[in-house]
């Protein structure tokens, strides 16, 4: 699932570095359309969608988008990257989880 949509997948495959390589078979052009629309645009402007599949889930971060025809059908090959967090979100999860485990060692 990429944003709210589903898509097939053909392939996935994580790197090493976490990113996601995604091999994605449209069934339409209105999936044709949204999948183009993800592509990063100029001066690095990366756009941030969701993902999820089976195994995983979050906010990525759009690297690539290419797209190939072959007997008249149109696949897409695209990168997804997470999003590093930063100090302070983990900050955040670390303050939420102490205030939480305080919580439940008073009951």
């Amino acid at each position: 699932m990429l944003n709210d949509k589903f898509f097939q997948t053909k392939s996935s495959a994580t790197q090493p570095d976490r990113s996601i390589i995604l091999r994605l078979s449209p069934k339409n052009m209105e999936q044709i359309a949204e999948l183009k629309f993800l592509h990063p645009g100029e001066f690095h402007n990366k756009k941030q969608i969701t993902y999820a599949d089976q195994h995983d889930a979050g906010i990525m971060e759009v690297s690539s988008v290419l797209s190939e025809s072959l007997a008249g059908k149109t696949s897409f090959n695209i990168t997804l990257k997470p999003i590093q967090r930063s100090q302070n979100s983990s900050f955040i999860f670390e303050a939420n989880s102490n205030v939480f485990t305080q919580c439940h060692d008073r009951d």
